[in-house]
C-alpha cells in the first residue's frame, strides 16, 4: 500500500499544478495516463493471464480443428510458481505445453496423473491409482468414425513419476498424435503453461471448456 501511494502522490501533485497553469495540459495528463495504465494491464492480461495460441494439426481432433485459435488460461501455474508447488491439471483438461522434443508449444489433453499407472489396450484407456488400485477406464469422447478403424497394435504401459503428466490427442488413430504413448513420454509439470479456456476461432465454433 505504501508503494502504491509513493506512485501516486508525485503523479497526482504534478497533475494538480498543469490543471492550475493549463486545463489542457491537465486533461491530456489525465488521458495520458489511463491509456498508459489501459496499455499495461492489457500487456499483462494477455502474457500473463490469458495467452492466445493456433492449433497446428489434427492431433487433436474432432476436439480441436488445425487453425482453430484459442486462448490460454494461466492462472494455476500463476498462483503454483508464486507458493512454490506444482501445476497439475485437472484430468481430461487440454493444456498447452512446451515440448522438450523440440522447444515447440504442443497441445495434448491430460489423461495420467502424478503416481499413476496408464494402460492403454484396443484404444482403452485405463488408470490405475490409490484410489482405485484396480483400474477405471478413462472415457473420452471420440468421433464416431474413428471407432470404425481399427486400434492400434501393441500395449502402452506407463508409470508417471512425480512432477509428470502423461498426456494424449483425441485423434488416437496411429502415426495422427505425437504424444506420451510413444516420442513425448511423460512431460514435466513445469513445461505446462496452461489449460485451454477458450475458442474465438472459427466464430461458428466458438466455445468455452
Amino acid at each position: 500500500m505504501r508503494l502504491i501511494r509513493a506512485i501516486i502522490r508525485p503523479w497526482y501533485r504534478a497533475k494538480v499544478r498543469l490543471h492550475r497553469r493549463s486545463y489542457v495540459l491537465g486533461a491530456l495528463m489525465h488521458v495520458g495516463t489511463v491509456v498508459a495504465i489501459a496499455f499495461i494491464a492489457i500487456f499483462v492480461f494477455t502474457f500473463y493471464i490469458l495467452q492466445p495460441y493456433e492449433v497446428s494439426g489434427m492431433s487433436m481432433y474432432p476436439t480441436l480443428h488445425d487453425g482453430d485459435r484459442l486462448f490460454i488460461l494461466r492462472t494455476g501455474k500463476i498462483f503454483a510458481n508464486l507458493f512454490g508447488t506444482d501445476y497439475v491439471p485437472e484430468r481430461g483438461e487440454i493444456i498447452v505445453f512446451e515440448s522438450r522434443v523440440n522447444d515447440d508449444k504442443w497441445i495434448k489433453r491430460i489423461v495420467g496423473l502424478p503416481g499413476e499407472r496408464v494402460v492403454i489396450k484396443n484404444n482403452k484407456i485405463t488408470i490405475y491409482n490409490r484410489e482405485f488400485p484396480q483400474g477405471f477406464e478413462l472415457a473420452i469422447e471420440l468421433d464416431p468414425a474413428l471407432e470404425d478403424f481399427p486400434p492400434d497394435e501393441g500395449v502402452v504401459d506407463r508409470l508417471v513419476g512425480q512432477g509428470e503428466a502423461f498426456v494424449i490427442g483425441d485423434n488416437r488413430l496411429k502415426d495422427q498424435s505425437s504424444d506420451s504413448r510413444k516420442e513425448l513420454g511423460n512431460i514435466s509439470l513445469e513445461d505446462i503453461d496452461g489449460t485451454v479456456l477458450i475458442r474465438v476461432v472459427p466464430l461458428s465454433d466458438f466455445r468455452f471448456f
